[in-house]
C-alpha cells in the first residue's frame, strides 16, 4: 500500500503534539491488527499439528494486550479532540473509527474548503467520475484515509442512525433514476450499455453519504478550532436545495 506521505496532499503544516501521537498510534494499531491476523492463522495451523506451548500462547496474549493498550490510548486522545463532542452523538462512529479518520486527516486547517478534504479522502471527482487507482501510478488521494472512511460508512449503515436514513434516501433516488435498468452482475460478462448493478447503486449511495458526513465533520471541526467555514457548502457541493445541518443520532 502506498504510504500516507506518497500521495498528493495539501501543504503540510506542523502537527500538534496530540495529532502526531494519534497518527503514530493509529499507524501502529493497523500494523498490529495485521500481525494479529497473521499469527492467528499460524496459531490455528500449529494447533492442528499438535504443537502448543507457553511461547505460542504468550505471543497471542501479548499481541492482544498490546493492541488493546493502543486502542485505549487512541480513545484517550479522541475524547479530547475538538470534533468529538459531535462525533460522540453520531450512531456508528465509535472512538476507534473516529480516531482513524481524524488521524489520517491530520490538521483540518490544511483544508480551506470541503472539496479539498473530499479530494484528499478519495471522494473528489476526476474527469467527471469517482477517482480510480491506475496500475503502476500513485493515487491522487490518501488511500489510508479512503479505506478508513469506507469502513466508517459500513459502520454508519449498520448502526441505522441518521446517516443510514440519508443513505436510504439517496439509494432510493438512484433506484428511481435507473428503474428498469438495474441488473445482477455476472462475473466475466461485460455490462451492457445503459444498465447498472444493485451493488453499484449501493456504492454510489455510500459514497454520497460519506461525502455528507465528511462535510459535516469539516464544518464542526473547523468551527471548534475557530477556522472559517464557507457556507452553505451542502448547497454548493452536494446539490441540496437547503443546507443540511450535522446529523445527531
Amino acid at each position: 500500500m502506498i504510504s500516507t506521505y506518497d500521495v498528493v496532499a495539501p501543504p503540510r503544516v506542523p502537527r500538534t503534539r496530540n495529532e502526531a501521537i494519534l497518527h503514530f498510534l493509529v499507524q501502529t494499531h493497523i500494523q498490529i491488527e495485521k500481525l494479529r491476523m497473521a499469527t492467528n492463522g499460524q496459531y490455528s495451523s500449529l494447533l492442528k499439528q499438535g504443537v502448543d506451548g507457553p511461547h505460542i500462547d504468550q505471543v497471542q496474549q501479548r499481541t492482544r494486550e498490546f493492541e488493546e493498550w493502543l486502542k485505549a490510548e487512541m480513545e484517550r486522545l479522541v475524547v479530547g479532540h475538538p470534533a468529538w463532542p459531535w462525533l460522540s452523538q453520531v450512531k456508528g462512529v465509535g472512538m476507534e473509527n473516529a480516531g482513524k479518520v481524524i488521524a489520517f486527516i491530520g490538521d483540518i486547517a490544511r483544508f480551506p474548503t470541503v472539496s479539498k478534504l473530499w479530494s484528499y479522502a478519495g471522494y473528489g471527482v476526476e474527469n467527471g467520475e469517482a477517482p480510480r487507482r491506475a496500475k503502476g501510478q500513485k493515487t491522487t488521494w490518501n488511500e489510508n484515509l479512503g479505506v478508513m472512511c469506507w469502513r466508517l460508512g459500513v459502520s454508519l449503515i449498520r448502526a441505522r442512525g441518521a446517516y443510514y436514513h440519508y443513505y436510504l434516501e439517496v439509494k432510493g433516488m438512484y433506484e428511481h433514476r435507473y428503474e428498469g435498468r438495474i441488473v445482477k452482475a455476472k462475473k466475466g460478462n461485460p455490462m451492457p450499455v445503459g444498465v447498472i448493478t444493485a451493488k453499484h447503486i449501493h456504492n454510489m449511495a455510500v459514497r454520497r453519504m460519506m461525502k455528507l458526513f465528511l462535510s459535516h465533520l469539516w464544518e464542526v471541526w473547523r468551527e471548534a478550532e475557530g477556522l472559517p467555514v464557507r457556507a452553505p457548502y451542502a448547497i454548493d457541493k452536494l446539490g441540496c436545495a437547503t443546507p443540511i445541518e450535522p446529523f445527531i443520532g
